[in-house]
This record gives structure tokens, C-alpha cells and sequence, in this order.
């Protein structure tokens, strides 16, 4: 990847790690989170992971690399956030990206992929792009990863 690419990935995983870190400290629930795992810490490690799996799926996949760890950085951005349904985060996250992802200069067509990859993570099974099929994979190979169980 080259360097415009490397500086928006890293503005990116600074806003989820800026972002994951405030809206868990105003959760009343922390300390449930915290009991089944799903602490700070362990959430941050997961988003890490899971652009690692990305970008190695990506490049043996063929798909646009950064797009791929971009949605990966982001899929769980809305993780913290309280809502009435835990499948609801990747659309929530979704939502929370896009702004930031105009705002990085991305072209409207790569902020859809992006878009459509976080968003769909969670609970679509037929995914329209390459891009979000390898996110939703990298994130599947974490959560039955032998580390993780």
C-alpha cells in the first residue's frame, strides 16, 4: 500500500480506538462486558486480528487491500454503543464510518464498498462484494479461532 493509503488507515484506527474507548466508558454495563469478555482491551485485539486476516484474505483474494482493512478497522466501531439489538452494530457502524470515510477523501464508490462491508458483516449471507465477503470471513476466522474459544 502506498503512503496516502498507510495515513488514512492509521486516522482510521485511531478514530475506532478513540471511539471504542469513550462510548465504553459511558456504558453503566461495563463491568457485565468486562464478565463475558467483551472488554476494551479484548475488543481492540479483535479489531486488530481482524485486519490482519483482511489484509492476508484480501491479497490472496485479489480485492482492494485497503478497502478491505478499512472495513475490517471498522467493523465493530459501534460495539459499545447501547442498542437493542447486538446485530445492529455493523449497521450502526456503518453509519458512524461514513462521514469519516468522505471526510479521508475516498470516492463515493469505495465508501459504498466500505460501507456495505461493515454493515454486512453481521448478518447478511450473500455478500455483494468481494470486499465484504473477506470481512465477514476475517471476522468469522477470529470468533472460532482456537484463541478465542
Amino acid at each position: 500500500m502506498n503512503t496516502e493509503a498507510n495515513t488514512r488507515l492509521n486516522k482510521i484506527a485511531d478514530f475506532v480506538r478513540t471511539r471504542q474507548e469513550e462510548t465504553y466508558l459511558k456504558r453503566p454495563d461495563r463491568a457485565e462486558f468486562d464478565r463475558e469478555l467483551i472488554s476494551l482491551d479484548y475488543r481492540w485485539r479483535h479489531t486488530l486480528r481482524i485486519a490482519q486476516f483482511g489484509k492476508l484474505l484480501a491479497v490472496a483474494e485479489g480485492a482492494d487491500v485497503e478497502l478491505v482493512v478499512a472495513a475490517c478497522l471498522l467493523h465493530d466501531v459501534a460495539s459499545f454503543d447501547q442498542m437493542e439489538n447486538d446485530r445492529d452494530h455493523g449497521r450502526v457502524g456503518a453509519g458512524i464510518a461514513r462521514p469519516l470515510l468522505v471526510e479521508l477523501g475516498y470516492t463515493p464508490e469505495q465508501v459504498e464498498n466500505i460501507y456495505y462491508s461493515i454493515a454486512a458483516h453481521v448478518d447478511v449471507e450473500n455478500h455483494e462484494t468481494l470486499e465484504a465477503r473477506i470481512v465477514t470471513d476475517a471476522d468469522n476466522v477470529d470468533r472460532f479461532w482456537a484463541y478465542r474459544l
